[in-house]
């Protein structure tokens, strides 16, 4: 399962850390994303996510979510 939780948020970026929930619930730090304010751009820093296959599973689960939420991205997100 992954996790994407918001780890900061201000008028300008929104801060996201994707995990993958390892063996006995340990998580293992995966990647960033980070999203600026007004339409800007997004970057993002895979840690031990080689090919970028979860990166690529958070990305589209944050967008898929905010747009069911009216344009406002979720706090927290579990990707089955």
């Amino acid at each position: 399962m992954l996790t994407v939780i918001k780890q900061h948020e201000d008028e300008n970026v929104i801060v996201y850390d994707y995990y993958i929930e390892g063996r006995q619930d340990v998580y293992e730090d995966t990647g960033h994303i980070v999203i600026e304010s007004m339409g800007g751009s997004a970057t993002w820093r895979a840690v031990n996510d080689d090919t970028e296959k979860y990166l690529k599973q958070a990305i589209t689960a944050l967008i898929m979510k905010r747009n069911e939420n009216g344009g406002v991205y979720p706090d927290n997100l579990k990707v089955v």
